[in-house]
């Protein structure tokens, strides 16, 4: 008689055979994941504190101007070899205390830069579409039509950049303008991406002055629908021709790095759009909101 666990039918062999081939090769991998798990566990303990002490060092508002979306992506990236200077909202403290635990002398990549509003336009002084009501936002504001006012690439006023900035560097003016004040912007861009109309801009800590308009309209629109917009008329580049004024699609802009006179060009500026940066530096004149827009 044929013992119990004889298989006399082909297919039942081979299906058992089968079987028998996948468990083995279930259990390899498994004791193969294991190991390799146990293999990176180790790793990751000797790794952890670094990477949380150079977490901790970073200021921790996840604004991926260093190229990567979280403090926490960064730091475990310098502690494999990243560049270490690449945080500029952290600042000099920051780069000290990740110098400190890397043991080298960390410098920040590129000059100190700021947001800033390049838009003086507002009651008074530019023209409105209609009377908005709804939801304090800018973004709701500009789906509707682009905004309440007729520049489309102007400041809506409603300050979504407000609450966003982590230092408290962005409020209204005694005019009612949404301004920065540039020695407190640490250049962590949050205000920048909020923004619907691309009126707020990164220019240098040490910029002279700022093109305070952002629209390519042609130059009979905008002396239509504001007046302290910028027509295009190039007297800035003429008045001062090595300061770096260049007019395109016409709209001033300043390239930085020429250091060539440039208060000439200011003060020749129709509409004066062009204005001292210092003016933003200086202490700012709060009233709230709703003294502002009712």
């Amino acid at each position: 008689m044929a013992p119990p666990y004889a298989v006399t039918d082909p297919f039942t062999g081979a299906l058992l055979q089968l079987l028998v081939s996948v468990g083995v090769a279930t259990l390899l991998g498994g004791l193969v994941a294991v190991v390799l798990a146990a293999l990176s566990g180790g790793i990751a303990l000797r790794r952890d504190e670094r990477v949380g002490r150079l977490e901790a060092a970073l200021p921790g508002l996840d604004c991926g101007r260093c190229g990567h979306p979280t403090c926490m992506e960064y730091a475990r990236a310098v502690a494999g070899g990243e560049n270490p200077g690449l945080c500029m909202p952290g600042g000099a403290a920051s780069a000290r205390l990740i110098g400190s635990i890397l043991g080298v002398d960390v410098r920040l990549k590129g000059p100190r830069m700021t947001a800033q509003v390049h838009c003086r336009g507002g009651r008074g002084l530019s023209r409105y579409r209609f009377e908005y009501t709804g939801l304090s936002d800018c973004t709701a504001l500009h789906m509707l039509f682009g905004g309440d006012k007729e520049c489309v690439h102007s400041c809506l006023g409603l300050g979504s950049c407000i609450p966003v900035c982590p230092v408290a560097a962005i409020d209204y003016d005694d005019s009612g303008r949404v301004r920065v004040a540039s020695d407190l912007c640490i250049s962590c861009g949050k205000c920048i991406d909020i923004c619907p109309t691309g009126v707020l801009k990164m220019i240098p800590a040490d910029a002279d002055v700022v093109v305070a308009c952002n629209s390519p309209d042609p130059a009979e629109r905008v002396s239509a629908y504001c007046s302290v917009g910028c027509t295009g008329c190039r007297l800035c580049e003429r008045h001062s021709p090595a300061g770096g004024y260049h007019v395109n699609r016409n709209l001033c802009s300043v390239d930085y790095e020429q250091r060539g006179d440039r208060r000439a060009g200011m003060q020749a500026c129709p509409p004066r759009c062009i204005i001292p940066a210092s003016d933003l530096a200086r202490p700012m004149e709060l009233v709230s909101k709703r003294e502002v827009h009712e």
